[in-house]
């Protein structure tokens, strides 16, 4: 089978799914192409090696990164899509899969609906079912307005699948799964298949006290982690508000680690001078390298998910916690708060609360004990295994072979 992968983003997760699934089907014998926008920065980052596996670029030199403004988004996309459909039609691929559909639905049925028909089908996978926020962000007009566009979204997305120019849409949870056929009637049942959320396993095996020596962080005292780019939904200026909030008179250190967005640089340095003072605030506000990533969880004694209720979806930050084996103190945004307690992974507080998440850290300090952080760590080790990324790589490529062979 010749599989071809479409992601012109590169960061946060993007380049860790590339690892999996296309490592997983060329190690199973098919032909993999990847077509992304540019070299990356750390070449290091993508790890297949095998003769299988080939990568292509929509711009051969790195000297402009993709871009993420409005209307120069979707300029690069058309031209990524037009790189990546020519790459598919000289591989002769059997499957077209975009690796993340999400927000660019409409541009993918418009560049569909006016390509010639080719014999590749077509594939994507939705990370977050975002069009079905209930209360956008905003001014009236301002929330009125995206309430329309992800009406528009959804039925765009509802056309690719009915239409057969998706054969398949592969969503990350059953919830979500439920939740577009509930609304779309049971025709689509074999055509939006539920994944998990992967969680990948953590390999170096280091110690809490040797990573945080490794990454130069205090030895001694609790620690909370936020980690990611400071995106406005992911509530890194709430954490913040939160902690100068915070009673305990332990010592604490809150890492924020991950390079800037809409939340500045400025932004974080301000308001980390509220904290009180037996309250440390390291900023690691920078590209996190993947060789890194794992002692920043494991040197943690929780990691902190502060997301507004404009969230929806689930979380590849809680994946991590849960590959090291930490607790979340998360909040009730989109599916995190579900998964967390079904799954026993910490506590969830109401979003867009500094109040509630400071009595929720203040708790965890103050009367989580070893047998508490030991029920954790197996109720993490449950979850690994429940969404591994043994079973999404599988049931995706199964999916292709099935989609491939036989049709939608």
């Amino acid at each position: 089978m010749n599989v071809l992968l479409f992601d012109p983003e590169q960061e946060g997760h993007h380049i860790q799914y590339i690892n999996c699934l296309g490592g997983y089907c060329a190690s199973e014998g098919d032909e993999v192409w990847y077509v992304t926008w540019s070299p990356l920065e750390d070449p290091a980052r993508l790890q297949i090696e095998s003769s299988d596996f080939h990568v292509r670029y929509v711009r051969e030199k790195g000297d402009r990164k993709w871009r993420r403004g409005r209307f120069t988004k979707l300029l690069d996309l058309y031209k990524a899509l037009k790189k990546g459909f020519a790459v598919s039609d000289e591989a002769h691929a059997d499957i077209f899969h975009i690796m993340s559909i999400d927000r660019l639905e409409i541009v993918y049925f418009l560049y569909f609906l006016f390509r010639r028909k080719k014999n590749v089908r077509i594939s994507a996978t939705l990370i977050s079912p975002y069009f079905e926020h209930k209360a956008p962000q905003g001014n009236f007009l301002t929330r009125n307005l995206r309430l329309i566009c992800y009406r528009i979204v959804k039925m765009f997305l509802k056309r690719m699948l009915s239409s057969g120019r998706l054969s398949a849409l592969f969503v990350l949870s059953e919830e979500t799964r439920r939740m577009l056929t509930d609304t779309w009637g049971t025709a689509y049942n074999d055509r939006i298949i539920a994944v998990p959320d992967p969680v990948t396993p953590f390999e170096k095996g280091h110690t809490q006290e040797e990573a945080r020596t490794i990454l130069d962080l205090p030895v001694q005292g609790i620690q909370l982690l936020f980690f990611g780019r400071l995106r406005k939904f992911k509530g890194p200026d709430i954490l913040l508000q939160a902690l100068s909030r915070v009673q305990s008179s332990e010592k604490i250190t809150c890492v924020i680690a991950g390079k800037p967005g809409e939340i500045s640089k400025e932004t974080i340095e301000t308001l980390a001078r509220n904290t009180p003072g037996n309250i440390q605030v390291i900023q690691r506000l920078e590209f996190i390298p993947d060789d890194l990533m794992e002692d920043y969880y494991i040197s943690s004694d929780a990691v902190v998910l502060p997301y507004t209720k404009e969230y929806d979806g689930t979380s590849g930050i809680l994946q991590h916690a849960a590959a090291a084996g930490k607790p979340v103190i998360g909040t009730d945004a989109g599916q995190i708060g579900g998964i967390i307690r079904e799954w026993g992974l910490g506590v969830a507080v109401p979003p867009g609360s500094p109040d509630g998440l400071a009595e929720a850290i203040d708790a965890f300090i103050n009367t989580v004990n070893e047998k508490d952080i030991q029920t954790y760590r197996e109720n993490a080790a449950r979850y690994a295994d429940k969404h591994s990324w043994k079973i999404m790589t599988r049931t995706i490529r199964d999916t292709f072979l099935e989609k491939g062979n036989h049709g939608c």
